[in-house]
């Protein structure tokens, strides 16, 4: 753990001093942890160095083969489905973050054969198709999130397997109302966290199709839905009965009627974002407040 967090903050340290990552850097970096720590680490922090390419990548990899399982490359503009195809071997590789990665759908369907793998982002993959997405979602995952993905759609979710508790689905247009069907369908005893965020085509029968799947769930995100009206949080309070964290943040037809159902029904939520909600009053305000409900506006 010593050895993880020393080599976090010697990353942390180069961008404080605004020093330019390279991958002469980075191998520099690997060379004196590989040949002076004797406890190798576990996880690797390279966000936001669009200077990197898939050598540091290659290297890092190759100097901590047995021990990596964490690696972020989030926002790294310079690597290629190399780096990915690289990170699949790992055999211990558990957690990887790809976002903002000019990566291909092809190289995102690799993953499918870490069998390791719990926790996965990415975004920003705008060929991403859905059979590749199958394949990393067959995988028995822990946390899955997905942003800005515009070409797939409900299909591939129905894969997901029983291990996932944390599931970002946000800003993905093909996304509609089956995705709640989708998930409704697949056993998924342990998820707890849901986002769909941003999927503007979802409506009041999202939260119909979910039903009792919903049950589970304790937060869940559906801001910029602006689809969504009262009816919605009606389908909430008789599906959502563990909710303690809820965002509607811009749905501009839910009004003081949808939160009266809401605090009735959902009687463990303890946190709401109503920002840009403006048909909710000073009576939803004070609805949400008896009932112990925190609010941000």
């Amino acid at each position: 753990r010593a050895c993880v967090c020393a080599c976090l903050c010697v990353h942390m340290l180069i961008q404080i001093l605004d020093m330019k990552i390279t991958d002469s850097l980075v191998r520099t970096l690997v060379q004196y942890i590989h040949s002076s720590v004797a406890v190798q680490p576990r996880a690797v922090n390279l966000s936001r160095c669009p200077d990197i390419t898939d050598g540091a990548i290659e290297s890092v990899a190759s100097a901590f083969a047995t021990t990596l399982s964490d690696v972020n490359i989030e926002e790294c503009a310079g690597l290629t489905d190399a780096s990915v195809h690289t990170l699949c071997s790992l055999p211990l590789l558990a957690s990887l973050n790809v976002m903002r990665c000019a990566i291909s759908s092809a190289a995102i369907a690799a993953l499918g054969t870490c069998s390791a793998l719990r926790r996965v982002w990415l975004s920003h993959a705008f060929d991403l198709e859905d059979s590749d997405l199958a394949v990393l979602c067959a995988l028995p995952l822990h946390t899955l999130v997905v942003k800005n993905c515009p070409r797939i759609t409900a299909s591939p979710f129905s894969t997901l397997q029983p291990s996932l508790r944390h599931l970002e689905i946000d800003s993905c247009a093909g996304i509609d109302d089956m995705i709640a069907l989708g998930l409704a369908q697949t056993v998924l005893p342990g998820l707890s966290t849901l986002s769909l965020h941003g999927c503007c085509n979802l409506t009041d029968d999202v939260l119909a199709l979910l039903g009792n799947a919903a049950d589970t769930i304790t937060s869940l995100d559906l801001g910029h839905c602006y689809i969504l009206s009262d009816e919605g949080l009606r389908l909430l309070a008789v599906h959502c009965p563990r909710l303690r964290a809820l965002s509607i943040q811009y749905c501009p037809s839910v009004t003081d009627d949808g939160i009266a159902q809401l605090v009735v029904g959902c009687r463990a939520l303890r946190s709401i974002d109503i920002e840009d909600c403006a048909q909710i009053t000073i009576r939803g305000l004070g609805l949400l407040a008896a009932a112990g409900v925190a609010i941000r506006r």
